[in-house]
């Protein structure tokens, strides 16, 4: 994989060399460096949701459950005890290096990472009619904000009440439109997404009581995807939805094919405001089988499952909030916290299909932002996340807690 990287690096290098003299380019790059230590309530072991932070695999694994190539440690496993690890490694979420382009109406932006599940970051090229804008290739979902706090040294959210749609699943392969409202009011966005298919193959449709073998997926239509960003000083609003379908084809250990249409969809409302050295802000948002809709690897919500009793699937239905304050000391030290909750619910369908099944989930986090010199700033953070109760076949059980606690490191070129 180091070869891709090289020639990443390589492309990068070239755009900035290669432009032509009247053209604008710069070179920019930050480097997040994390040092924590997770610790981990016995109760989450084999729980429904594991912590990934974003480093390389070896670093360490909480509770029994080894680490995954793009991100480690893993808190959550199978031993059944309280277990206290630590995370000392490059943030490969949001480390970056990029060049920005401008020319006439014509714009770019090339920005790869050390890796965490792809090299490219951003890579879009955008032309300017003037009345709207026109981009194409991989840059941030309409539905995607940028958080504060811990929401963004993790990538988007440990919770998924969080963040509809989590970092690094944000960044997704798009035509997208934008559209300045008169005085500057605000934008609107649409897009047409890439599809996400590894998110749908886990779990995809999974089978109760009788073997259900996927065989394939039909996707004929892409991810849609809109929002409309409005200014009304001091305040913003950000208003959004999205929508996505496909057909699963699969059979079951009879031979006998079965095709279900899987729809997955999200809509939200975030606002905010600064009132001089103080910020607020929040975001609500619900939707219906979110692990098909972007399966990112922070939040797992709940998707569409195969009810074997009459041959059918059953929807996840799913909801969260955000709520965030600030406040500025000065030019060196602020402060940021900020509270998410969400909750998955499903019809169960292991016996009577006359319950629900749920899971729920919620995160505190205080994060402390020091410029120490210019370029150079560090992040003592604290979050605690909540695995709360779940409740499946009708069985309720503690999930447990988990703290971490420690230090990221920043400097910026």
């Amino acid at each position: 994989m180091k070869k891709y990287f090289v020639f990443a690096f390589a492309a990068l290098l070239l755009v900035g060399l290669s432009v032509p003299a009247m053209a604008d380019v710069n070179l920019y790059g930050r480097v997040y460096f994390d040092t924590y230590v997770l610790s981990a309530d016995k109760e989450t072991a084999g729980a429904n949701y594991q912590i990934h932070l974003p480093g390389p695999a070896g670093n360490a694994a909480i509770n029994g459950a080894a680490p995954s190539a793009a991100q480690a440690p893993v808190v959550g496993g199978t031993t059944g005890n309280d277990d206290t690890d630590l995370f000392w490694g490059l943030n490969q979420i949001i480390t970056r290096f990029g060049a920005m382009f401008s020319s006439g109406k014509m714009s770019a932006n090339v920005e790869i990472r050390p890796n965490n599940g792809s090299y490219y970051r951003h890579w879009w090229a955008d032309y300017n009619f003037g009345s709207f804008a026109l981009r194409v290739g991989k840059w941030w979902d309409p539905l995607f904000f940028a958080s504060q706090g811990a929401m963004n040294l993790f990538g988007g959210g440990i919770a998924y009440g969080a963040n509809p749609v989590g970092d690094p699943a944000a960044r997704t392969p798009m035509v997208r439109l934008a559209v300045p409202l008169p005085n500057k009011l605000g934008e609107w966005y649409f897009a047409l997404q890439e599809v996400t298919v590894n998110a749908l193959t886990r779990p995809g449709i999974t089978a109760q009581g009788v073997a259900f073998a996927n065989t394939e997926y039909d996707i004929s239509i892409p991810k849609i995807a809109s929002s409309l960003r409005l200014n009304f000083a001091p305040t913003t609003w950000l208003i959004y939805g999205g929508y996505q379908t496909y057909d699963e084809v699969g059979r079951l250990a009879s031979g006998a094919e079965r095709e279900f249409s899987v729809d997955s969809w999200l809509v939200g409302l975030q606002g905010g405001a600064t009132f001089g050295p103080f910020g607020a802000s929040f975001n609500i948002h619900t939707g219906q089988n979110g692990v098909q809709y972007q399966g990112g690897p922070f939040q797992v919500p709940w998707g569409a499952i195969y009810y074997a009793r009459n041959n059918s699937i059953e929807d996840a239905d799913w909801w969260g909030f955000q709520v965030k304050a600030s406040f500025k000391f000065n030019d060196m030290i602020s402060i940021e916290s900020s509270y998410q909750y969400a909750d998955n619910e499903r019809r169960d369908t292991t016996v009577a299909f006359n319950r629900d099944d749920e899971d729920d989930y919620a995160q505190w986090d205080l994060v402390v932002p020091i410029n120490i010199a210019k370029g150079f700033t560090i992040y003592p953070t604290i979050a605690m996340y909540d695995e709360k109760d779940s409740t499946v076949a009708g069985a309720t059980r503690d999930e447990g807690e988990t703290w971490i606690y420690g230090l990221t490191w920043a400097l910026f070129f």
